[in-house]
């Protein structure tokens, strides 16, 4: 079984204030009022673009507020955004265990207080900022890597459960996303072509 993390998690019972600053921030984004549907399912194609165009935003766990985004990308600008705006706690995690590329920061303020990273570009597991009162120094040995149980460990001292099943929670879910333009359908060169002379004639 894979294991993937795309997520923001935001220390707030806030939910509706969430969602109206997340559609505000896709509009800005886009320059697009994005669409916005309630108790949904948590179906989202994660890992697809560069910037956010969809969030799933429930609630998961006691006092966070759960965000799903589709963007491969770490979400740094937005989670210090989210915990400045909320004056709370925003947790990113991403990670994907078919590729072990796996990252975690913590946010207050406006800015990462604890941040951790593992993949195949770095040769072992980097960190910065002050450790948490909770946390237990990196295994001294040459083999060890940053994975999903030491982020899952990470998180559960905050009370969230990084391995729990968004789609086991049916119809929690309010989805907000800028719907996709449809390509325009190219036609074919003898259509061109025929339109060219077609053109002509009329002259």
């Amino acid at each position: 079984m894979s294991i993937n993390f795309y997520e923001i998690h935001l220390q707030t019972d806030n939910v509706n204030e969430v969602q109206k600053y997340l559609a505000y921030w896709l509009n800005g984004l886009y320059r697009e009022k994005p669409e916005i549907k309630s108790n949904q399912q948590a179906e989202i194609d994660f890992f697809q673009k560069e910037y956010p165009s969809c969030f799933a935003v429930g609630s998961l766990h006691k006092n966070w507020v759960t965000i799903r985004h589709d963007s491969y990308e770490q979400q740094v600008s937005l989670a210090n955004k989210l915990s400045q705006v909320f004056s709370a706690t925003a947790i990113q995690a991403m990670g994907q265990s078919t590729v072990d590329t796996y990252y975690l920061s913590v946010h207050q303020n406006g800015k990462i207080v604890r941040k951790f990273y593992s993949g195949e570009d770095v040769e072992k597991p980097e960190q910065e900022g002050k450790p948490f009162s909770f946390e237990q120094p990196f295994p001294d040995s040459e083999d060890y890597q940053y994975d999903y149980e030491d982020m899952q460990s990470f998180c559960k001292n905050f009370g969230i459960d990084l391995l729990t099943d968004a789609f086991e929670h049916q119809n929690i879910w309010t989805l907000i996303n800028i719907k996709e333009k449809p390509i325009p359908e190219q036609r074919s060169f003898s259509e061109k072509i025929k339109s060219f002379f077609g053109r002509a004639d009329r002259q």
